[in-house]
C-alpha cells in the first residue's frame, strides 16, 4: 500500500510496537478502539491528532461538569424554595436561597452555585446595591419628607432578579418596613377567574405581611378599623375581592408613618393584556383601558409614590408562559 502505516513505522522497534498496541487499553469503548486501529493504518499527522484532540476535549468537558456539580452542592439547601414569591423567608430560611448571582456577599454566608459569564457582573452589582439600600431602610426614612425611589431591574432569564427581590424583601421586613410582594403573573387572566385570583393574592399578603403589622395601620379612607380587617374581607369573600383590593391600595396611599415597599416580580406579565402575545415589532407596553381591572388599579405609579412616599421596587422579568414579552418592551416609569 502507498499509505504511510503507523504500525509499519513502529515495526523497526519491538518496544515502540508494543507501546503503540498498548494504547488500545486507553480506549473506553469499542468504537474508540476501532477508531484507534484505523489510525494505525492511516497518515499519522492528521487522524491521530484528531483522535487525541477529541479525547482531550471530552476529558476537559467532564472535568468542567464535575466542578460545576461540586460547586452547586455548596448551596446549603434542605428543601426546595417555595415557588410563591409572596413567601418571604424568615431569618432561618434565608440561607436556603440559591444565591447564584450573589457570590460576594460573604456576610450572608451565601455561596456561588452557578458559574455565570462575565456579562452578568453588572446585574450582580446592581442587585447588591438595591438590597443594601434596604438594610437600614427605616433609619433613613424621614416622616416629614418621605422619599420615593423606584428600581427596575432588567436582565436575561436566570440572572437572579427574583432571587434578589426575595432577599430585598427579607431585609426590608426585618428592618420594620411593610413589605407587599406582588406576583404579576397572578393577574394575567383578567376575566372569568380574576376574583378568585385576587382572593388568593390577598390571602398570601396576609401571610407574608403578618396580622400584627397590618393591624397597626388604621384605615383612613374607608370605614374599616385597620388594613388587616379590610384585607381579611377580600380574602374570605371572592365576590368582593377586587373591590376590597382597590380599597386596600387607596388606604396604602394614605400611609405616611412607615415605609411601604412594593416588590413586584414578573411586572411584564402584570402589564400584559389578556391573551396578548407581543412580538419584537409591537409597540412598547402601556397600560390601556382594555387591560384587566388590576392593571388599572396600578396604572398611576408615579402618582402613588408622590402621595404616600412608598418605596416601589418594580423588577422587570421575562414572563415564562405562552404569553411572552422581552424586557426591552417595558414602559413602567
Amino acid at each position: 500500500t502507498k499509505k504511510i502505516s503507523l504500525f509499519g513505522y513502529f515495526t523497526g522497534n519491538e518496544k515502540n510496537q508494543a507501546d503503540a498496541l498498548s494504547l488500545i487499553n486507553d480506549c473506553d469503548t469499542d468504537e474508540e478502539k476501532r477508531n484507534y486501529l484505523r489510525s494505525l493504518i492511516s497518515p499519522p499527522d492528521q487522524l491521530v491528532a484528531e483522535y487525541y484532540g477529541e479525547k482531550l476535549r471530552r476529558q476537559q468537558d467532564l472535568e468542567i461538569r464535575n466542578k460545576l456539580s461540586k460547586r452547586r452542592r455548596l448551596v446549603p439547601s434542605t428543601k426546595p424554595i417555595s415557588s410563591s414569591f409572596a413567601d418571604i423567608p424568615d431569618e432561618g430560611q434565608l440561607l436556603q436561597l440559591n444565591a447564584s448571582v450573589l457570590p460576594e456577599w460573604r456576610d450572608l454566608e451565601l455561596h456561588e452555585s452557578v458559574l455565570f459569564p462575565k456579562s452578568h457582573i453588572i446585574f450582580r452589582k446592581e442587585m447588591r446595591d438595591i438590597v443594601c439600600q434596604l438594610k437600614n431602610g427605616p433609619c433613613n426614612y424621614n416622616l416629614e419628607v418621605p422619599t420615593s425611589f423606584t428600581k427596575v431591574l432588567q436582565g436575561p432569564g436566570g440572572s437572579g432578579k427574583t432571587t434578589t427581590l426575595t432577599v430585598a424583601g427579607y431585609f426590608a421586613k426585618k428592618s420594620g418596613c411593610i413589605v407587599l410582594p406582588i406576583q404579576g403573573n397572578y393577574f394575567t387572566d383578567g376575566t372569568k377567574w380574576l376574583n378568585h385570583i385576587v382572593q388568593g393574592f390577598l390571602i398570601q399578603w396576609l401571610g407574608a405581611v403578618g396580622k400584627d403589622a397590618l393591624q397597626k395601620i388604621p384605615c383612613r379612607v374607608t370605614d374599616y378599623e385597620n388594613l388587616y380587617e379590610l384585607a381579611i374581607i377580600g380574602a374570605t369573600n371572592s365576590v368582593v375581592s377586587i373591590e376590597v383590593f382597590e380599597c386596600f391600595i387607596q388606604e396604602l396611599q394614605s400611609v405616611n408613618d412607615v415605609p411601604v415597599i412594593f416588590l413586584i416580580d414578573q411586572c411584564n406579565a402584570l402589564l400584559l393584556p389578556h391573551l396578548c402575545r407581543l412580538k419584537e415589532e409591537d409597540e412598547p407596553i402601556q397600560i390601556r383601558p382594555e387591560h384587566n381591572r388590576i392593571c388599572n388599579i396600578f396604572k398611576n405609579w408615579n402618582t402613588f409614590q408622590v402621595q404616600c412616599g412608598a418605596a416601589l421596587f418594580a423588577f422587570s422579568s421575562t414572563f415564562h408562559s405562552s404569553q411572552t414579552v422581552d424586557d426591552g418592551n417595558l414602559m413602567l416609569i
